[in-house]
């Protein structure tokens, strides 16, 4: 029996007009990811969200990579 592991993504939960304000990891739903603001362009708060979700990536997500078989 094969098991596949979906890549963690970027889900986007909460958005004010189109400028997404919060997101969670879709592997990790407890985790909330907030630009921690109300306000901006919509670039600036996609920005930020990656950026977090990247670092939450290197943080919680490598290790897990690491012991898998390619």
């Amino acid at each position: 029996m094969v098991v596949r592991h979906n890549k963690p993504q970027l889900v986007i939960t909460a958005k004010i007009g189109n400028v997404p304000v919060r997101g969670i990891c879709s592997a990790c739903p407890n985790i909330v990811f907030d630009t921690g603001s109300k306000v901006g362009k919509r670039k600036e708060h996609e920005r930020k969200l990656n950026d977090l979700f990247s670092q939450h990536l290197k943080e919680k997500h490598a290790r897990e990579n690491d012991g898998q078989a390619a």
